[in-house]
C-alpha cells in the first residue's frame, strides 16, 4: 500500500526510480566509456571512467526526475487513485519519461 502522507510526484517516482537507475546503466555514452576506458589500464583511468560513468548516470536521473515530476500533472483522478492504493503507476508513464527527458537540457 503507499504512503498517504506522501504526495504523488514522489510516490510516480518512487514507482519507477529503480527501473530507471536500471536504464541508466545501458546507456550508449556510459557503455563507450566502459569499453574504451578499458584500453588504459592504469589506476588513475579507472577512477576517471568511473567518476565520469558516475556523473552522466546522475545527469540522466535528474532529467528523468524532472521528467517524470512534470508528467504526474497529467495523471487523471482514477490514475492518481491507483497510485495511492497500489503504488503503480499508468502504463503509459515510464515509456512516456523516458521520451520526455530526452527533450530535457541541464
Amino acid at each position: 500500500m503507499a504512503e498517504a502522507s506522501l504526495q504523488d510526484e514522489r510516490l510516480a517516482w518512487l514507482a519507477i526510480r529503480d527501473e530507471l537507475r536500471e536504464t541508466c546503466t545501458k546507456l550508449p555514452g556510459l557503455k563507450l566509456i566502459r569499453i574504451f576506458g578499458g584500453l588504459n589500464r592504469s589506476q588513475t583511468s579507472h577512477l576517471a571512467r568511473r567518476a565520469l560513468s558516475e556523473d552522466l548516470a546522475e545527469l540522466q536521473m535528474t532529467k528523468y526526475a524532472l521528467a517524470a515530476d512534470e508528467l504526474v500533472r497529467e495523471f487523471t483522478y482514477e490514475e492518481r487513485q491507483i497510485l495511492r492504493k497500489t503504488g503503480r503507476v499508468p502504463e503509459w508513464y515510464f515509456p512516456t519519461v523516458l521520451a520526455e527527458a530526452k527533450s530535457i537540457k541541464i
